[in-house]
């Protein structure tokens, strides 16, 4: 970052590293705990006493769900059925203006289109009459 002329550079006050430093005590000791720090700290180079405070309170505030982040590696039950559940459908087909038809067949023989992206069977059409498969 290029610091325009006559710029004051603030360097963190001792009352936000300190604020920064506590609020990371929850996190596990050793590379990760250090890393956060010395990002955290970085980021209150630059700014005001008083943004440096509002910046580390913020800090302070969010630790417990860093900490959660930090230790729990697997995803959550919600998590993992929201994307078993509701798979993301592709915007061409949710605006419907885009299928992908594939020729399909039921168990028992019968024959019909479907898109191979969004599973919707195309509407009207039954027996041999398919339309052009074009898109």
């Amino acid at each position: 970052m290029i610091r325009p002329a006559g710029a004051v550079v603030r360097p963190p006050t001792a009352t936000a590293s300190a604020l920064v430093s506590l609020s990371l005590h929850r996190l596990p000791s050793g590379p990760t705990r250090s890393r956060y720090e010395r990002e955290f700290i970085a980021e209150l180079y630059g700014l005001s006493p008083a943004q440096q405070l509002r910046h580390a309170l913020g800090v302070l505030a969010a630790s417990g769900a860093l900490n959660h982040a930090v230790r729990d590696h697997s995803p959550s039950i919600l998590e993992t059925t929201m994307s078993i559940l509701h798979p993301a459908k592709p915007w061409g087909c949710r605006l419907g203006i885009r299928h992908h038809w594939e020729l399909q067949s039921t168990e028992d023989g019968n024959r019909f289109l479907a898109c191979t992206r969004c599973a919707k069977e195309h509407p009207g059409q039954s027996g041999s009459n398919y339309p052009m498969l074009g898109g």
